[in-house]
């Protein structure tokens, strides 16, 4: 590759560009312009039969970021139309600020690129020739993303996010072939139908962990097909599934014309796991297998989690059961309820994460398998945790409901052991008109 760092002059064309700085110095050899940091704004480039280049490679700085883009009184046109004739043209590592045109018999790469917050057009139309995608972002262009017309579209690796259309935001396929490997369509969104992709014609298959989520849509927020198919190739992304069959092509699915509005591949249901790439275990809604006992699966599990403590997760779990009240689990990944272990005495167990918890003072747990702790009645005190009855109340003290300590009985009033009130005179006095008073001597 003959690669060289150049800047054209703003306004002018890529093409025109080359052909001044080079020459026919560019026939028959493979061409790699890199471009410095920063933004450049140029006139509309035309690479055709008249580009004499083997392949162009347009190559980003290395350091920085470069932003190729239209000067404004070229605002709406194709930054570069890509025809009949043209040597392979590379797009590596750019911001583009304006869309790209493909037509028949054009070869077009795109790799590490963004196309981004374009309005009024498609930020890639592909009418016709082969256009490879791989690592390249598609992001809130306000026309949609990518259009194709006609020729062959791979994609690899690739992003298209937050991109708006009438229909099929993210890509609207009307003739030709579309290839869409390991990339994620997301959130995107359509005033009309297909949120993420609208097949009006043409062929679409989607493989290899591609992934079409949060889009949204009237109708097809993920997928609208009009009267034409589309296919899925296995594998899916992990937690996810699809209705394939074997053949000797491998496992595909095949969606009828209709919409799909849910995430597609779809996720695989609370209570499932889907922790394996191999196709048989994602051909269908039962995904790999039941959740594990000892383990619970939300919705597009791949690696369970384990029980927790006070918790039990039978086979086939997606919210943890918890344990009885009365009864306690002690430790992680119990199977079943049998496993939950009874209350102790002078303790209380509420159930589920609510723990054993020692009864406080001024209550008690007279037995076993106990959901609350009870209230220490009158006449009975408990100054310590944990207990299993209560205490008597002192003689000369009172006792209410739930004492944790005795309160002595103001003198001369006293009390017998076990009271709830004073209701006696202490010695040296006797009970006269509901008080006490002091007895006097020989009385």
């Amino acid at each position: 590759m003959l690669k060289l760092a150049f800047q054209p002059s703003q306004n002018t064309p890529l093409n025109m560009a080359l052909e001044s700085q080079f020459g026919d110095t560019m026939r028959d050899v493979v061409v790699g312009i890199e471009f410095p940091a920063g933004e450049l704004l140029l006139a509309p480039s035309l690479f055709d039969a008249n580009t004499s280049a083997a392949a162009v490679w347009l190559i980003g700085s290395s350091t920085a970021t470069t932003v190729l883009g239209l000067s404004p009184e070229w605002r709406g046109e194709p930054l570069a139309t890509v025809r009949f004739g043209a040597p392979q043209i590379y797009f590596s590592g750019l911001v583009l600020l304006d869309p790209l045109l493909v037509e028949a018999g054009g070869q077009a790469i795109l790799s590490g690129c963004t196309l981004a917050n374009m309005s009024g057009v498609r930020a890639l139309t592909v009418t016709g020739g082969i256009t490879l995608v791989s690592g390249t972002t598609f992001e809130g262009n306000t026309a949609g993303a990518v259009r194709v017309e006609g020729g062959t579209l791979e994609m690899d690796a690739t992003s298209a996010r937050a991109n708006h259309a009438r229909r099929g935001a993210a890509l609207l396929v009307t003739n030709g072939t579309v290839h869409i490997r390991n990339s994620t369509l997301q959130t995107n969104q359509a005033d009309e139908s297909g949120g993420a992709v609208q097949v009006d014609g043409g062929k679409v298959t989607l493989a290899s962990g591609t992934a079409l989520l949060d889009n949204e849509a009237p109708a097809g927020a993920a997928i609208s097909l009009n009267g034409i198919g589309l296919s899925y190739e296995l594998p899916a992304p992990l937690g996810r599934w699809v209705f394939a069959d074997e053949s000797s092509a491998g496992w595909r699915a095949t969606l009828k014309p209709g919409n799909v509005d849910s995430d597609y591949p779809y996720v695989c249901s609370p209570g499932l796991m889907g922790s394996s790439l191999e196709p048989s275990k994602q051909s269908g809604p039962q995904c790999e297998a039941p959740c594990p006992a000892g383990s619970f699966c939300a919705a597009g599990t791949v690696h369970p989690s384990p029980c927790p403590i006070g918790f039990y997760c039978p086979l086939g779990t997606f919210s943890p059961i918890g344990c009885p009240q009365g009864h306690v689990g002690r430790q992680l990944g119990l199977t079943s309820q049998k496993e939950c272990e009874v209350c102790r005495q002078g303790h209380a167990c509420s159930g589920g994460d609510g723990g054993e918890t020692p009864c406080v003072r001024g209550t008690f747990g007279a037995r076993a398998e106990m959901s609350t702790c009870t209230t220490c009645p009158a006449g009975t005190f408990q100054d310590e945790e944990a207990q299993t009855e209560c205490k008597p109340c002192l003689a000369g003290h009172f006792c209410l409901v739930g004492s944790t300590l005795p309160q002595r009985c103001e003198h001369p009033l006293s009390s017998r052991t076990g009271s709830q009130e004073c209701t006696f005179c202490d010695t040296g006095y006797f009970s006269h008109d509901s008080k006490c008073d002091i007895c006097v001597d020989g009385a």
